[in-house]
C-alpha cells in the first residue's frame, strides 16, 4: 500500500511539475525565454532579469516574485510585465515562483 501511494504522489508531483512548465512557457517565456536567461527579443525589449544569475536569486526573495506575478512590472510609466492577478490562481503563482527558483540550479 505504501508502494502504491507513493507512485501516486510522484505521479501527481510530475504532473504539476509538467502543468508548471506549459504554463512558464505560455505566460512567461516570450520574455524570459524556456531557459530563464531573459535574451529573447521581448526580453531584451524589456529587459528582463536572467533568472540563472546567483545574484538576481540572492537578492530578489519569493514574495517579491509573487507580487510582479500578481502585480506585473511598471518602471518609469512603462509597463514592462504584465500582472496574472485574478487571472492565475494562487497555487499556479506559488508553482511559477518554484519553476523560477529552478532555474538558480542551471
Amino acid at each position: 500500500m505504501r508502494t502504491l501511494v507513493l507512485v501516486l504522489l510522484l505521479a501527481s508531483g510530475a504532473a504539476r511539475a509538467s502543468e508548471t512548465e506549459n504554463l512558464f512557457s505560455d505566460k512567461c517565456a516570450n520574455c524570459h525565454g524556456d531557459d530563464g536567461r531573459g535574451r529573447t527579443r521581448m526580453g531584451r525589449k524589456f529587459h528582463a532579469p536572467d533568472f540563472t544569475r546567483k545574484g538576481w536569486q540572492g537578492r530578489t526573495t519569493n514574495r517579491q516574485m509573487r507580487s510582479a506575478i500578481l502585480h506585473g512590472i511598471t518602471v518609469n510609466g512603462q509597463r514592462r510585465m504584465p500582472g496574472w492577478q485574478g487571472k492565475l490562481a494562487p497555487d499556479q503563482i506559488d508553482a511559477l515562483v518554484g519553476y523560477v527558483r529552478r532555474f538558480a540550479r542551471k
